[in-house]
């Protein structure tokens, strides 16, 4: 009898977390891809309005946010490195700014996710100094030109265009009581790519 009720209880522990998982799964995936017409895909779908069913019960609602399974996948990795802030500035060939833009002209919402993704090999930049990167200093800034010369050759007006990379700089815990809107920014490193 208590080996039937422990089991029961993994079951239930097992069945919530996979409810949950497939829930935020689907959502995700039609509210990136189908934003418009999400509820009614979900509806459709018998899978994911059974998760969305079991996820949204409020006995488990309560008890994903009293556990912590509610978070998702923060709730096993919480100190996830933030992302690049990128700021590429196109000037004309007098040097006039002719505007400033954060990501380059892409064409499909999976492209800023990978290009997001792929920032994060410019950590190296302010982890490692320069003796350490060796090479890899070097391909760092090949690639940060070669961002700034797709940009350029997107736009035929323009003459140089400049990528700047960010990071947040986020306040100290110390320095919170007393913050209001805190919200600067790191530099990293700047490159830039001109005409030939």
């Amino acid at each position: 009898m208590y080996t039937l009720a422990k089991l029961c209880g993994i079951g239930a522990l097992l069945l919530v977390i996979c409810a949950n998982a497939a829930n935020t799964a689907f959502d995700s995936y039609y509210g990136f891809y189908y934003e418009e017409s999400k509820a009614e895909l979900v509806a459709a779908n018998p899978a994911a309005s059974l998760a969305a069913s079991v996820a949204q019960a409020k006995p488990v609602q309560l008890f994903c946010g009293y556990t912590g399974f509610g978070t998702g996948y923060g709730f096993f990795a919480p100190n996830v490195a933030s992302d690049f802030i990128t700021l590429y500035e196109v000037k004309d060939e007098c040097g006039e700014t002719l505007r400033q833009t954060n990501l380059p002209p892409f064409h499909h919402k999976e492209s800023v996710i990978r290009y997001l993704s792929a920032t994060g090999m410019f950590l190296d930049k302010i982890t490692k100094d320069s003796v350490e990167l060796g090479l890899q200093k070097e391909f760092l800034e090949v690639v940060q030109r070669q961002l700034a010369d797709y940009v350029r050759r997107r736009d035929p007006a323009a003459a140089s265009v400049t990528l700047d990379l960010y990071l947040y700089d986020y306040v100290t815990l110390a320095a919170a009581p007393e913050a209001e809107l805190y919200e600067d920014l790191f530099y990293v490193d700047s490159q830039t790519s001109t005409r030939p």
